[in-house]
């Protein structure tokens, strides 16, 4: 019994409030188009990969000093110029045999942005009224 006069105290208000034109009729609004909503957005994208570190470079780099000094040493006291250079050489040679066998696969992340589109909300065009609305919905 509550309810049913809680209603119709409801309904009183309603029919109150509403202009006279419309009391007793519904209200309502027309739908006449609806269109997804499209942004471009700038979006962060990475790729997991892998690396090949070659050492050789700083292997050969080290061989041609050591070599050097090495050829320095055990050249001739006139020959000094060229046991430095022949040593060099032969060191950075083998310095680089060395460095082939230590290369290591380390794990990279390669990252850029991307622009993106993606929809967001509808564009609804309804009509209220005989007044013609055009609304963004779900920002």
């Amino acid at each position: 019994m509550k309810k049913l006069l809680l209603a119709g105290l409801l309904f009183a208000g309603l029919a109150q409030a509403a202009p006279p034109e419309f009391v007793g009729r519904e209200d309502y609004a027309r739908v006449i188009k609806i269109e997804p909503n499209y942004v471009t957005v700038q979006q962060q994208v990475c790729q997991q990969g892998q690396a090949v570190r070659d050492n050789s470079g700083v292997d050969s780099a080290i061989g041609g000093v050591a070599g050097a000094v090495i050829g320095n040493g055990i050249a001739g006291r006139h020959n000094k110029a060229l046991g430095t250079i022949v040593g060099g050489v032969a060191g950075a040679v083998i310095g680089n045999d060395i460095g082939k066998d230590s290369q290591r696969v380390e794990p990279v992340t390669t990252c850029h942005m991307e622009q993106q589109t993606v929809q967001q909300g509808q564009i609804v065009t309804f009509e209220y009224r005989n007044v013609r609305f055009t609304h963004l919905f779900g920002q």
